[in-house]
């Protein structure tokens, strides 16, 4: 019975879930039995929100978050303890329901001991431990939820596959197909067809024919005869080009509609499916309310009860049977009262003949003590005797005193020659900055940059300019008089960049102007600070001559001297203490033998028993000693009784408690449920299940249908169209459909045949002269520029119009962790950076700034690459917050390399995230202290200090 009641509790213990959101879970105690340097050491109590903890370095931050990791999730295989013992320590954890647990874990690996202590003393292993952490992994517990710096500016660190399936999460559902592979390869097509101003071995094949078709253009000019029977060819192929053109038309219109009917008859089966799902849902009883997974929780309520009624059945027999033992003890309370007397004496029986031989050694001991004593007040000198011993200071605290006076004065010493060094380093950058103001006033910028605008703009416009001519050539008049007209304002932005970069050089000389007043400020503090060192040196030399005259030592001794001296009177009043603890002894001795004596005729009056002997002294106690262990062992055996009745007692009224809490569950569900017996409940029950599979078949039948449909977009048409028509007539209208498309297909070949025998009657007629073969191959080659052109253009737009497509859809399509990252950074960087995304096929990340450029993140400073990657994980930690996940955070020294202002704007977002959150806040800088309390004010937490505690 005990193993199955050990088995229910631990299945009791599951992750507090409140609504949709989870509940915070959060640690309220926490205490390190062994673990790196740490031992037998607790934190103050934690509150539930932002807790912020101070300590110098080495102070052990970093090894209780390391501590907090292992606690969750096991330490490693490596021996964490510096003593190479077994680690371990105990975690008291609480949620916002109000409910405690505890989590001891001790040693590592398969021989790990887990224990987590629930409400209602329910027990669990690491099964229990994992429910209650939503299954969340070591490595993305370790690198989202408790990180330090050097885990926070590495983004390799959110490599793990579920991290990742959150931040770049956004696709075209293109497969295994490269986007950027496509663009590519787009664009070396493109320029393998034509390539403007090329002038390679091999011209592209465009270019090469354009030079052809000049040459042969020319040749025709010279040739005046055109027979009239070519030209009428020549109409008659072009009519039949264009009624080429019009089947193929009507035989792809005809082919859609072909196709639509086979969308309708593949989806008409699972139409007829969804129709009869339809009703079957009609015909079920609605059931609108009834608890979530409500059977299964009865039949584990049932058997609960039946359990907890053979429990309380056991404690109520082992209660009787408990009872029934008690009769006949009967202890002695004379005897029991005086236990403790006759203990104390039989401890000391011992003793009691070996004191009169001590006492003749104890006396020469205590002259030869005298005598040391008076050879160390010698080696003191004049003055002292026993009582200026006992006046002087020997404490630790006075020690401790001399020794920070000495540290105080080097410290005051190195101060000095710091503050000096200091100034004279701030002085050389003065002046530097004063010459480099200097040099640039006097020397500009404006000359090479005026080149590059003059030059490099003018050349972009003659390149349109030639453009435009190849574009009047392919008859493309159009573009031809946009490139003209590009070309000019290409001239016209060359002069308005030279007007800007003058600007540029006269805020180059205002911020140059900045950094020298800068500098000079900064010259005048650090001399205040050297005068301030001075002033700092003497106070501290005076405050050490007045600590000497104060316990009369000569006011020459240096603080090493004097800790000499003092540890001589400290040897010397060792020798007074020890004659007179010689002196206690001595007289102690004596007093024992009359006390010991005492104490035994004190507890045979105390018995009655009549006066004792001295000789009898020994033999009467341990006739006492024996009736004492006998009643002792009776009233042990007596208290155990008492204590099992009135354990037994406690349980029972417990289990009885618990049984009618069984009973109200049960009568919770059927409230629920809106019954009032089993058989009704688990009626209620399956139709309320049936109803949910039905439902569930529906949406699953209707996302098959709007995917035949080609999308939510066509679902409307789509619906109305299987409803109005039958099996039947879309079986007829598909073979219609069939049918017209092979007579499109057939007419299609016969004019297609005789378009082959008009081409063969011209190509006779090419060639029986030369002016045929001439425009032949003029026409040949036209025929292959525009194909080629056609192509070159449909290239060249497909890539321009793809690459469009592609930043679209990164700047709208992103996942919504990094739209949620984005809005953090844009607070952590004051708007400096206001998005963050991640590029199609491809993990890695770009921000852009308020202009609209995109900065690769190698491109950022530290600070602001840490300020990324903590928005990152900070918007991490929201979107498991949707899934209901609020486990504790710890922060180890991340604010480090922030500057002031974005310091403080990280310290408002983690006090937001402490409303969902416990956070836990390291930090070894007291900087970061002040601008907790000044960025939150009265709503800042109070500082855990480290020091003194670990």
């Amino acid at each position: 019975m005990a193993g199955s009641g050990q088995e229910d509790r631990r299945r009791s213990i599951g992750p507090p879930v409140s609504g949709g959101r989870g509940v915070r879970l959060w640690a309220k105690t926490l205490r390190v039995g062994n673990f790196g340097g740490l031992r037998d050491k607790s934190l103050p109590p934690l509150g539930p929100g932002l807790n912020v903890v101070y300590g110098p370095n080495e102070a052990g931050k970093t090894t209780l978050l390391f501590f907090l990791r292992s606690m969750f999730f096991g330490f490693d295989r490596q021996p964490p303890t510096l003593d190479g013992g077994e680690p371990g320590g105990v975690l008291v954890l609480a949620d916002d329901q109000g409910q405690e647990y505890v989590l001891e874990r001790w040693g590592r690996g398969k021989k790990a001991r887990v224990t987590l202590s629930g409400p209602a003393g329910a027990v669990s292993g690491e099964a229990g431990l994992r429910a209650l952490l939503h299954h969340v992994s070591r490595p993305v517990y370790g690198n989202v939820f408790a990180f330090s710096l050097s885990e926070l500016s590495d983004l390799k660190s959110l490599d793990h596959q579920e991290v990742k399936e959150f931040l770049y999460s956004a696709s075209l559902g293109l497969g295994s197909l490269s986007l950027a592979k496509v663009e590519s390869d787009l664009q070396k097509e493109a320029e393998a067809l034509f390539k403007p101003g090329s002038r390679a071995q091999k011209l592209p094949e465009i270019n090469q024919i354009l030079a052809e078709l000049a040459q042969i253009r020319h040749k025709l000019a010279e040739l005046e005869k055109q027979p009239e029977e070519y030209q009428a060819l020549l109409a008659e192929l072009a009519g039949k080009d264009q009624e080429i053109e019009e089947i193929t038309h009507r035989r792809q219109v005809a082919e859609a509609q072909r196709r639509r009917l086979v969308q309708l008859d593949q989806a008409w089966p699972v139409w007829e499916n969804w129709q009869e799902v339809q009703v079957d849902l009609e015909a079920l009883p609605l059931v609108t309310t009834f608890p979530e997974h409500g059977l299964a929780r009865f039949e584990r309520l049932a058997e609960e009860r039946d359990r907890r009624s053979a429990e309380l059945e056991n404690t109520q027999r082992a209660l009787r049977l408990a009872q029934q033992s008690l009769q006949g003890l009967a202890p002695d309370p004379r005897l029991l009262a005086r236990a403790a007397a006759i203990e104390a004496l039989w401890e000391k029986r011992l003793l009691f003949e070996d004191r009169r031989e001590e006492l003749v050694r104890q006396e020469q001991e205590l002259a030869a003590a005298r005598a040391r004593l008076a050879e160390s007040l010698a080696n003191l000198g004049a003055g002292w005797d026993e009582e200026r011993l006992e006046r002087f200071p020997w404490s630790l605290s006075w020690r401790q005193e001399v020794r920070e006076h000495n540290q105080r004065l080097e410290e005051s010493r190195q101060a000095l020659s710091q503050a000096e060094t200091s100034y004279q380093h701030q002085a050389g950058i003065s002046r530097e900055r004063e010459r480099a103001w200097e040099q640039a006033k006097a020397m500009g910028v404006a000359g090479e940059a005026g080149w590059l605008a003059r030059w490099g703009l003018f050349l972009l416009g003659g390149i349109l300019i030639g453009a435009a001519g190849v574009l009047a050539i392919l008859e493309i008049e159009q573009y031809a008089a946009w490139a003209g007209s590009g070309a000019g304002a290409i001239l016209l932005l060359a002069l308005v960049f030279r007007l800007h970069l003058r600007a540029l050089y006269r805020r180059r000389l205002t911020a140059l102007a900045g950094d020298l007043s800068q500098a000079t400020e900064t010259l005048s503090k650090v001399q205040a600070e050297r005068e301030k060192a001075q002033q700092d040196w003497e106070q501290r030399v005076a405050a050490w001559q007045a600590h000497l005259a104060a316990v009369g030592f000569p006011a020459g001794l240096s603080p090493p001297d004097a800790l000499e001296l003092a540890q001589e009177a400290e040897r010397a009043r060792r020798h007074l203490y020890t004659c007179r603890e010689l002196e206690q002894v001595r007289d102690t001795a004596s007093r024992f033998l009359e006390e010991f004596t005492s104490g035994v005729q004190a507890v045979c009056h105390g018995l009655e028993l009549g006066e004792v002997p001295r000789a009898e002294v020994s033999a009467t106690l341990a006739r006492l000693k024996q009736d004492l262990v006998q009643s002792q062992e009776a009233q042990a055996r007596k208290n155990l009784l008492d204590a099992e009745i009135a354990t037994l007692t406690e349980k029972a009224a417990g289990e009885e408690v618990a049984l009618m809490r069984v009973d109200a569950a049960i009568q919770d569900l059927f409230q629920a449920a809106g019954v009032d017996s089993v058989e009704a409940f688990r009626q209620r029950a399956e139709n309320y299940q049936r109803r949910e599979d039905l439902l569930s078949q529906s949406r699953h039948l209707l996302v098959q249908l709007r995917l035949l449909a080609g999308g939510d977009a066509a679902w409307e048409e789509f619906q109305q169209a299987l409803k109005q028509t039958t099996r039947t007539d879309l079986k007829a209208g598909l073979e219609r459909a069939v049918q017209e498309v092979a007579l499109l297909d057939a007419r299609l070949a016969q004019t297609q045949e005789a378009k082959g025998r008009l081409k063969a009657r011209r190509d006779e007629l090419e060639q029986a002269e030369e002016w045929g073969q001439t425009l032949l191959a003029e026409q040949t080659l036209a025929a292959r520029l525009r194909e080629l052109a056609q192509r070159w253009l449909v290239l060249t737009l497909s890539r321009h119009f793809l690459e469009q497509g592609r930043r679209r859809f990164e700047a709208e399509s992103q996942p919504l962790v990094l739209q949620e990252a984005s809005r953090y950074f844009t607070m952590l960087t004051e708007a400096r950076y206001i998005k963050v995304m991640a590029p199609l096929e491809d993990e890695k990340l770009l921000v852009i700034s308020h202009q609209g450029r995109h900065v690769p993140v190698d491109r950022l400073s530290r600070g602001t690459v840490e300020q990324l990657y903590l928005a990152l994980r900070l918007a991490l930690i929201r979107a498991y917050h949707q899934k209901g996940i609020n486990l504790p955070l710890v922060l180890d020294d991340t604010l480090v390399n922030f500057d002031h202002h974005r310091a403080r704007q990280a310290i408002r977002i983690l006090q937001e995230m402490s409303a969902t959150h416990q956070l836990l806040l390291f930090t070894c800088h007291p900087h970061i202290l002040s601008l907790v309390a000044g960025t939150l004010g009265p709503a800042a937490p109070p500082v855990i200090n480290f020091e003194g505690i670990f």
